[in-house]
């Protein structure tokens, strides 16, 4: 058996640096909270490998929306601009030959908290970016 930690604020000194690069090799971290330690670890992986599909790539659909409203019924023209953005980020990946590197689960308010440190091969990855020949 393990003992979990109390977080009590502390963040593993791999998780707050940036990832060594090795190569081409993709390297992300992520993190997540649940009551339950293995939905934590489950969000926390989930989060991992979008963050992998977003580096291998990522289509981003932006909106900007303008509107000008003038009131004249005063002396001097009141104006009120408002600008409103939107934006939407679409990743759709296969993703394989990743592998979890390091773990760490602790307790925190209740619950538990995971963090994570996942390694994409890039080799791997760019094949699962050709398409495929029929």
């Amino acid at each position: 058996m393990v003992k979990i930690p109390d977080t009590k604020g502390t963040i593993p000194e791999w998780f707050a640096t940036e990832p060594e690069k090795q190569g081409s090799d993709i390297i992300v971290t992520a993190t997540d909270t649940s009551r339950d330690m293995q939905f934590a670890i489950d969000k926390a992986m989930l989060q991992a490998r979008v963050e992998l599909a977003n580096r291998i790539g990522v289509r981003i659909d932006s909106l900007v929306r303008e509107s000008v409203r003038e009131d004249s019924g005063a002396k001097m023209k009141d104006v009120d601009r408002e600008v409103d953005r939107v934006s939407k980020q679409v990743t759709n990946q296969m993703l394989s030959m990743y592998t979890r590197e390091k773990l760490t689960v602790m307790k925190e308010d209740g619950g538990y908290r995971d963090r994570k440190s996942t390694r994409l091969n890039s080799s791997h990855s760019a094949k699962s970016r050709m398409p495929s020949s029929a």
